[in-house]
Order: structure tokens, then sequence, then C-alpha cells
């Protein structure tokens, strides 16, 4: 192997991890035991089978890290992809991650190849809604009540279970749940594995799984209260939605918790994290997405569009700046500067989290986005660009909205001047002025 064709490993914060894994050319690589990958992993991310570390010579069979059958195809597609290795990030150094990525480096076996800085124990704590479980399958006898709650009842089949769902609107609700085996007594083992898999599942995902996995028609009529654990005082009974089961296929049994949770989070799209727990940039689907905005705690939203409206105006936990504009060179976004400018600086003065979006988040939110950069660190146009396409690597800024840019970077003086080279439907090379 020529040392020329080596790669040298890079140190991924959570934030460049968290922005790769949003394209699809990345691999994130688990090293730690079977039993932590299980109890929480990075969402995507292959677990590997690591050898010592002193075995891995330079004819290593690099296919055979892989046993998973279902990831194999992806792990094929490594050389052409950007490689992120992380344990659970109690070494502080690194460790074997470390290891590991400078390995895969030497033999040039990816594009790039970085390790999670701080671990799974960093990862958890930045971006916790990214966190999957895998774990068995429900047995098919296993029967589970909801008790101690007085909502409305609703019976699925889950993993083949009979599960009455008392219809709680958090999980936090579900104080006690009984489960009994075929002889009636309370089968300690089972009820936490029943736990263990629902209760991962954010409050909002558990309507989406149910009705991915048993679409009910549901019908108004009132009914008795289900008996679960000490009889209830007698109030009168609420009226309870109950539903009709169909007939359907259930899912297979071997099906992983992860492909469940996978079915109820496959329509969030996430915004990149240009500065770290500040401003993101995205599209509308991003900006459309309460769920996502809670979760990142976003709390301020820049459009950056002529044609959309701003969805959530009478959320009082968000704060709008509408800035109408067409994709279009020969629009005058320089003249929304200003007041793009000041909405950024006000919500970082604020302590808060902001959303810049246009329709697909790759020119007029990128264009404000990076004037703001170079206004605020009086950077030029390539130092600013570089800093948001390395978190966003589809930015795209159309010809007159960078040629805006440009007269902008000659009033603050940035030096070395940057040079542009356009080029047809792809994204321009910025050089510095010689």
């Amino acid at each position: 192997m020529s040392l020329s064709t080596a790669i040298a490993p890079s140190k991924y914060p959570p934030m460049r991890v968290y922005n790769l894994i949003l394209g699809s050319s990345t691999i994130l690589l688990d090293i730690r035991s079977r039993e932590d990958y299980n109890s929480g992993h990075i969402q995507g991310a292959l677990h590997i089978r690591l050898p010592p570390l002193e075995d891995i010579q330079q004819d290593f069979n690099w296919d055979s890290l892989i046993s998973n059958r279902k990831d194999q195809g992806k792990w094929a597609m490594r050389k052409r992809s950007t490689i992120a290795v992380y344990d659970e990030g109690l070494s502080g150094g690194g460790g074997e991650a470390l290891a590991l990525a400078e390995l895969l480096g030497e033999s040039a076996q990816c594009m790039a190849v970085g390790y999670l800085s701080g671990g799974m124990k960093a990862w958890r704590v930045r971006y916790p809604f990214l966190v999957l479980q895998h774990l068995p399958p429900v047995p098919l006898a296993l029967a589970a009540r909801f008790s101690a709650l007085s909502f409305t009842q609703r019976e699925v089949e889950f993993y083949g279970a009979k599960v009455l769902l008392a219809g709680a609107k958090t999980f936090d609700q579900l104080k006690e749940i009984c489960v009994t085996n075929e002889d009636g007594k309370v089968d300690e083992a089972c009820r936490k594995r029943l736990v263990d898999i629902l209760c991962p599942l954010c409050d909002e995902h558990v309507e989406t799984i149910l009705s991915a996995f048993c679409p009910p028609e549901v019908v108004q009529e009132t009914v008795d209260s289900v008996p679960s654990g000490p009889p209830p005082p007698p109030p009168p009974p609420p009226e309870k939605i109950v539903a009709k089961k169909k007939a359907f296929a259930l899912v297979d049994v071997e099906s992983s918790h992860e492909e469940l949770l996978m079915e109820a989070t496959r329509t969030h799209v996430y915004p990149s994290e240009v500065v770290e727990d500040f401003l993101f940039l995205g599209g509308l689907q991003c900006a459309e997405d309460r769920e996502v905005l809670r979760r990142l705690n976003i709390t301020r939203i820049l459009n950056m569009t002529s044609e959309h409206v701003n969805p959530f105006l009478d959320d009082p936990d968000l704060t709008y700046c509408h800035l109408p504009i067409d994709d279009s060179p020969d629009k005058d976004i320089s003249s929304l500067f200003e007041s793009g400018f000041n909405f950024l600086k006000d919500s970082k003065a604020a302590g808060t989290k902001v959303l810049v979006h246009c329709a697909m988040g790759i020119s007029r939110s990128a264009t404000i986005t990076i004037y703001f950069l170079m206004r605020e660190h009086r950077w030029t146009l390539k130092q600013a660009f570089e800093c948001v396409y390395d978190e966003r690597p589809f930015i795209n800024p159309n010809k007159g909205f960078i040629q805006q840019l440009l007269q902008f970077e000659k009033t603050i003086g940035a030096s070395p001047p940057t040079v542009v080279e356009f080029q047809e439907r792809r994204t321009p090379i910025f050089k510095c002025e010689e």
C-alpha cells in the first residue's frame, strides 16, 4: 500500500457527526459490545465485531467486520463514503475508536474517516432523539395491560402481543404496567422487556406506530372501564374510543425495535447545524415539522421564501422573521441583509436557537447565513462559504446572490479577496486572489 493513499483520521465533534448522518454517504461504526449497542446506538450505526487491533494487517479482510447481512451492502460502499467510528467515549482520547479510524485510513478503506469526540456519552447529551434501541421481540403469548389510568382504551396487536393502551397523552403517565403470563402470574421479566420496548418511543410516535401496523376503524361508543389492577372508584364510565380491529398481517416477529422506530421517524428531516447550539440551516420540510423544532429546541425561524407562509404563527413559543424573496439571480437579496443580520444577531444575544430556511436550504437561506458569518467575523466570502459548506455540502447560492456577497466583501475590507469561478449546474469554486 502506497503511503500517498493513506487518509489521516479526523476528530469529529458531535455536531459534525450530526451533519454527516444527514447525508447518504456516511457510515457510522459502533465498536462497543453488542449489549451496549442494543441498549442504545446512534441512528443508522452499524455494529462491528472488533478483532484485536494487532490482528488487522495489510491483508486484513475488512468485509469480515460486518456480520449482519442486512448491513453488508452498505459496508460494501465504504470506499465511496465517510466513516465515523465511535465507542462509549470513556477514554477521553479516542481510544480504540481512534485506533480503528487510523487503520481504516492507512488502508484507504474510505474517502474520509474520523472518530466521534466524546463517543456515545457525548452523543446522548446532544442528540438523545437520535439514539435508538435494538431489543428482542415480545413473545407472542405475552398479554399486557396498562393500569392505573382512566383514559381512552385502544386494543392493538404489537409484535403479536395483545397490548391494551390506555390512551395516555405521554409515557410519563404510564406509571405501572401489569404483565401476566398464561398462568395468570405477574411475569417481571416480560414486564421489563415491554417497558424497554415501549418507553423509549417518543410520545408523538405511539400513534404513528399503531396506525402503521394496525390501522383501525375507530368508532365512538360507550363502553365499561376495562379492569386493570385494583378496581377504581365507581365514577360514571367516560365515553371511550374503541378500535375495531381489521384482519392484517403482523409485522415479522424477527423485525427489530429499530425498524419500528425508523418507521415512526422516517418522515422527519433535520436541518444542518452550522453554528453549534445556535444556527441551523434547512429547507421548508424542517420548518413545517414542529417536532423537529422541538427536539432541537429551535424557537426562532428566519423564512427566506416568497412562496411559503409561516406554519406555526399561533405558537407562542416561536418567533418568526419573514423576508420574502424569489430564488432568482436578478433579485436584490442584499436589500434584506440588514434585517436578516439583526434577527440573527438578536437571536444569538438571547441565547436562542434559530432555523434559517428557504424551500430547499440551498440558495436563499445559505446566502443570508453566509452574509451573517462574513459580517459577524469579518470573514471573506471564501471563509464563510467554506464554513457553511463543511456542515451542509450541497449549498449552492445562485450567481446573482454570490455577486452581491462579493460586493459586500469589498465593503468590509476582508482579505485576501475572494475570486469565484462559476460552473454550470455545480457549486462555484472559491479561490483567494493572488
